[in-house]
């Protein structure tokens, strides 16, 4: 015989926050299938996500492949990059400072009120505090001295020369040139020549050095002088020479990936056949990087470095499929361990520090490595993640939004033109969200309150302030929340699936808006897959609400199964707040 039904009800508070319990894309006995649109906040809520609005009125042309707050010199200036442009942004004003470089993905450090930037594709280039824009590094010239006897002078011996390529406010000087000829004096003024000039619009100046009487493999600085000048008598004594010439100065790579540590830069994503090779600069010069220092982390491996990140008094370098752990305090003395990751960073860009942890993408998906192991948190939206288009993924930036306890990426589904989607991940509660929104490049600022703001490099040349208003611009942002299957019995805090039930109202309370935007609201029975089928609003007639006044809506509905997936969706420049559902229906019996 059956039994007989018992009318059951049971409530589910959208919990939000720190003390949020359903948890998104898990399945529990509450918590949703996908969030899009929305967040937990800290009122057990899920509320819309907040809108953008433009940090300039000017477009920068195409899409923005770089976003930086930087201080030189006690100013602060928004440097952007797009459409082969290095611009700075103040206000609707936008002042190029670098045009015609090729497109790619930059990342930037600041050093000694320097800001050094590379792309891989790009020389790298520096940044001075009078937004002047150089090159990293000089190149050496390549035109040796030429010696010869001149008037009467103090030397007698034998002497040979070299020269290198300086800038005097920088002071970055070039590694020297090919040594001149040797040249025996006595008693005369030695006169150089053929001393080169350089093509490096930085290059004001040219140091000469030499060796003292025979030589013996050190050389001295003999004098200064102007860049332009081709010529030099030199009459200095052997006991008024004291300056070495520095031999590490070779220009740094082009690279893909820059990070600072410890007083060095660090350079790598070079291109083929270096693709597995760090190279370090020296400590507070950081455009002088030594050959002899460059380490090829297991370079005959099927892999390469993807990314690299300061990992607390470390530095990690990632490759998809590996992490290496360097430590040291000078170019010479940074050792390189691998660690036993399997699963790596697809890009650079994308590895965000958070409690001493990084938080980056893998070709697996979302993954945190604190120091032991790598942790993967992505098995929840792994249905979700495997519609990600993996290229961007590589290129994907990513930020840590502290106001909303939120880490973002930016993303784009397969056969997307580029990336489309936020993918948030909340650090208190472990949930995943999503959040439809046309942007390239995701950085933070601070504003004149020294608050964090979200800073959104548009996919169509604009720049946005994010987390400001409730639409974008102006324009809806949209919203559909599918909830994990819900039932009215529950046994170990799991859904009683041994049962069918009768599913026959629905409560959804709210906070009243003063819109006028519509949320429909929908079901599908045992899978969130199934044809979703609309409810009928027991005031209205119709399958949607909308929350203007008032704080609950019903709904009626027949819906017969093991599980229910209950879906909202709404597209609107309105806020929005859904506190919770409450479930009604009847257990109509077990299976058998």
């Amino acid at each position: 015989m059956g039994k007989t039904a018992q009318y059951l009800d049971r409530e589910y508070v959208l919990k939000g926050g720190i003390v949020r319990h359903l948890s998104t894309f898990r399945y529990t006995n509450a918590g949703f299938w996908t969030v899009s649109g929305m967040h937990g906040d800290d009122e057990d809520s899920l509320t819309k996500c907040s809108g953008s609005e433009l940090f300039s009125s000017t477009s920068l042309g195409a899409r923005v492949v770089g976003l930086f707050q930087v201080t030189l010199n006690s100013n602060v200036f928004y440097f952007a990059m797009a459409n082969g442009n290095v611009v700075s942004v103040s206000g609707s004003t936008v002042t190029t400072l670098l045009s015609g470089e090729a497109a790619g993905y930059y990342q930037a450090v600041t050093l000694n009120s320097i800001f050094y930037f590379a792309s891989g594709v790009n020389a790298n280039k520096k940044i001075l505090s009078n937004l002047s824009v150089q090159n990293v590094g000089i190149a050496a010239p390549t035109v040796a001295p030429v010696a010869a006897s001149g008037t009467p002078g103090p030397l007698t011996g034998d002497y040979s020369w070299k020269y290198t390529f300086k800038n005097s406010v920088t002071g970055v000087e070039s590694n020297p040139s090919p040594v001149g000829n040797t040249i025996t004096l006595g008693a005369v003024y030695a006169a150089l020549s053929s001393l080169d000039n350089s093509s490096d619009t930085q290059v004001n100046r040219k140091v000469i050095y030499r060796t003292t009487n025979g030589g013996d493999g050190l050389w001295f600085r003999v004098a200064e002088i102007d860049a332009a000048l081709t010529t030099y008598i030199d009459g200095a004594a052997d006991g008024d020479l004291a300056e070495l010439v520095l031999e590490d100065s070779g220009v740094p790579p082009q690279s893909s990936l820059i990070e600072l540590y410890n007083g060095m830069i660090v350079y790598a994503g070079q291109a083929s056949p270096n693709r597995n090779r760090v190279s370090v600069s020296g400590v507070l010069r950081p455009e002088s990087v030594d050959p002899d220092n460059d380490q090829d982390l297991s370079p005959d491996e099927d892999d390469f470095i993807t990314g690299m990140k300061v990992f607390g008094s470390t530095i990690a370098v990632y490759k998809r499929r590996a992490l290496f752990i360097g430590n040291g305090t000078s170019p010479d003395a940074i050792n390189f361990t691998r660690t036993r990751v399997k699963e790596g960073s697809l890009g650079g860009r994308g590895i965000i520090e958070h409690n001493s942890s990084h938080f980056y993408l893998s070709e697996r998906g979302p993954f945190a490595y604190s120091g032991l192991r790598e942790d993967f948190i992505g098995r929840s939206i792994q249905h979700y993640y495997k519609t990600l288009d993996v290229s961007m993924l590589a290129n994907a930036s990513g930020v840590k939004y502290t106001p909303l306890n939120q880490l973002i990426w930016n993303v784009g589904v397969v056969g997307d033109p580029d990336a489309t989607v936020w993918l948030c991940f909340n650090t208190e509660t472990k949930e995943w969200t999503t959040r439809t929104f046309g942007s390239s490049t995701l950085s933070t600022y601070f504003d004149a309150l020294g608050r964090t703001r979200l800073w959104l490099g548009g996919s169509n040349g604009y720049l946005y302030t994010g987390d400001v208003g409730s639409g974008d611009n102006g324009a809806n942002i949209p919203v559909e929340i599918v909830t994990r299957g819900l039932c009215l019995s529950y046994q170990d805090k799991q859904p009683d699936t041994s049962q069918t039930y009768c599913f026959r109202h629905i409560d959804v309370m709210y906070d009243a808006n003063g819109g006028t935007a519509p949320v429909t609201v929908d079901y599908a029975i045992d899978k969130p897959d199934a044809n979703f089928v609309g409810v009928k609003n027991k005031a209205t007639g119709l399958s949607s609400f909308v929350p203007a006044t008032g704080s609950i809506a019903r709904f009626d509905l027949a819906g017969y199964g093991r599980l229910i997936f209950l879906r909202f969706t709404t597209s609107s420049t309105e806020a929005l707040k859904i506190r919770g559902v409450k479930l009604y229906g009847t257990a109509l019996g077990r299976k058998g």
